[in-house]
């Protein structure tokens, strides 16, 4: 049975670390330490204890193992002759002539101080494809897939670039690893069954179609932190954590062009206090007091996302979707909406237009005859086939309802529904190669004006 030795603790030393790595002789080290490229730091913060390249050098005989870092710059590969004397070898170097495979960061690795997201994400996202078998070559690049394939909405940062852009593999990339039961059995490494049913439906306008039926199972954690499991969180940089769901989306011989979203049921959470993310590097103390989120918008306004990612089998196509919306009523709290089910419609095309319709106009106002009527000016080049009007009037509802292509203009969409109060909406407009324009005024919705007022002159009449 293999021996597991951990040093997850503050207090850690140098000697600790010697001892658990180069007299067990592990086949998997996760050294997960403040770094430079030419010492490792230990738990304890001791100024004077060290860890650094020239003991692997002298302590650890060659041998056939493997090493994974999220510290920072743990990976740099420093140039002989371009740093300070004392500081030329470097762990990448060192590792490689002891023949151990090592993946690390060539930058900063970064977590988040709430939730799992960025290096350590990545990390555990690597160590699933470990796990069901991939070589750490195979294992890593779909890591980084993967980690693409869960971006959200608006969310794909600088931060995520450096994270998938930096964490290079230093070794053999046909290498395989052995998981222990203890760890092929964490949690973390379990893939969560996914909440959506994806089903073909009816042939639209040339297009194949698939619908998407998805019902999250939201956990609530002291109404500060929603999840739909353990890894899926929402971590945006300043922006407070959300539950995230995905679903591959993907069919053979045809590429999906675009989503529309049909309709969603929700609840409300008022007075709710967010989780607010902050990046974790070597700067950041774990005493660093919450950031606040005063922003009185709906946040995500929409909230979802196809993500396309071209692999050795094909094109692999992820529809993200962040189930809850936030907004601030104060710097510290504010309301949640939490979606309890969503339906989309994903619409696939051969053609080679990737360009969404251009939407020049969007108007509603309040008639006299109790109903809200909607005009949408659009125009596409391969012509539009859909516009679909998205509105709540905030009591735990998105309804959606199809415009009709006036007889006398086809850019002009028009159409109405029945009278209500206080309603926010936004559209979707579908071209006929499947690709979506999404307008919500900028975040902010659309609410229908008022009634026209026609005024009269007034004629008086001397007698």
């Amino acid at each position: 049975m293999p021996t597991i030795t951990s040093l997850i603790n503050n207090f850690w030393s140098a000697t600790d670390l010697r001892e658990a790595w180069f007299t067990g002789n592990p086949d998997f080290c996760a050294v997960n330490a403040h770094f430079t490229h030419w010492e490792a730091i230990p738990g304890n913060l001791d100024p004077n204890d060290h860890f650094e390249p020239s003991d692997i050098a002298t302590g650890l005989e060659p041998q056939s193992s493997f090493v994974y870092s999220v510290g920072c710059h743990a990976g740099l590969n420093m140039p002989n002759g371009q740093s300070y004397t004392p500081y030329n070898q470097d762990f990448v170097e060192t590792l490689a002539e002891k023949g151990i495979s090592y993946i690390a960061n060539t930058g900063y690795g970064y977590g988040d101080y709430e939730a799992v997201g960025y290096s350590e994400l990545l990390s555990i996202l690597f160590l699933r494809n470990v796990k069901q078998g991939l070589t750490i070559g195979d294992a890593l690049a779909k890591a980084k897939g993967d980690y693409y394939q869960r971006t959200a909405v608006h969310s794909f940062s600088p931060y995520d670039e450096k994270v998938l852009s930096q964490v290079v593999l230093y070794g053999l990339p046909m290498q395989k690893l052995r998981l222990p039961p203890a760890i092929r059995n964490a949690r973390l490494l379990d893939t969560p069954p996914s909440p959506c049913t994806v089903s073909p439906s009816a042939e639209f306008a040339g297009m194949e179609t698939q619908m998407v039926h998805c019902v999250p199972s939201t956990l609530t954690e002291t109404m500060t932190i929603l999840s739909i499991s353990d890894m899926e969180m929402e971590v945006n940089m300043g922006q407070p954590v959300q539950p995230r769901l995905s679903v591959n989306v993907s069919l053979s011989d045809t590429i999906a062009h675009g989503v529309v979203f049909e309709g969603g049921i929700y609840n409300v959470a008022e007075n709710f206090d967010p989780a607010v993310t902050q990046v974790i590097t070597d700067t950041l103390s774990l005493e660093s007091s919450e950031p606040e989120f005063d922003f009185p918008i709906w946040v995500p306004s929409t909230w979802d996302v196809m993500n396309s990612v071209r692999t050795q089998t094909g094109v692999d196509q992820n529809l993200v979707i962040i189930p809850a919306q936030y907004r601030a009523t104060t710097p510290i709290t504010g309301v949640e909406r939490i979606f309890e089910e969503l339906t989309y419609t994903v619409y696939y095309s051969d053609k080679k237009d990737g360009l969404p319709p251009m939407v020049w106009k969007v108007e509603a106002r309040h008639q006299e005859n109790e109903k809200i009527a909607f005009k949408v000016e659009t125009t596409d080049f391969s012509g539009v086939a859909r516009v679909v009007v998205a509105y709540t009037n905030g009591t735990g509802e998105w309804q959606t309802f199809d415009l009709e292509e006036a007889d006398f203009d086809n850019n002009l969409w028009g159409g109405t529904i029945p009278e209500s109060a206080d309603i926010d909406f936004f559209v979707q407009v579908l071209d006929t190669a499947g690709n979506v324009s999404v307008v919500d005024n900028k975040g902010l919705y659309f609410q229908p004006l008022g009634r026209y007022k026609v005024y009269l002159p007034l004629v008086v009449r001397q007698w």
